[in-house]
């Protein structure tokens, strides 16, 4: 019997395989999509628009006017509330799977500049939810 030859397909022998270390615990992992309005990197933290689309989760975002609401009440914009990551890179305009829950590695997923650090802090952005981050080991 034959074997291929894989190093002429382009794997060398200095190839290693590293482990993504995606999980951080054991928890259903699920998925839903949407539309994404703009282009999103594989794992980034996402959030979802009032339009229903898949945006960055942006936690600076600004705090939007209740519909209805009596004297300039406000509440935080949808964009503010991270709902999941992106589960493959998301392209403007199309529809595309995002993670809605399991537990991931913090480290794993792409977070924003305007994030909260520490584990902790990021531990409690998920806090009640289905979707939630901790770290391995």
């Amino acid at each position: 019997m034959t074997y291929p030859s894989l190093l002429a397909e382009g794997i060398t022998s200095e190839d290693a395989y590293v482990p993504h270390n995606m999980l951080a615990g054991e928890a259903k992992v699920t998925s839903a999509s949407a539309i994404a309005l703009v282009d999103i990197a594989q794992r980034t933290i996402i959030a979802i628009n009032a339009a229903g689309q898949i945006v960055p989760w942006a936690p600076d975002a600004a705090r939007v006017a209740v519909a209805g609401g009596a004297g300039g009440q406000t509440e935080v914009a949808p964009e503010a509330i991270p709902r999941g990551a992106a589960s493959v890179a998301l392209k403007a305009g199309f529809s595309g799977p995002y993670w809605d829950a399991g537990c991931f590695n913090i480290g794993f997923l792409i977070w924003p500049a305007a994030a909260p650090a520490g584990v902790a802090a990021r531990k409690q952005l998920f806090a009640g939810r289905k979707f939630y981050v901790d770290t391995i080991g």
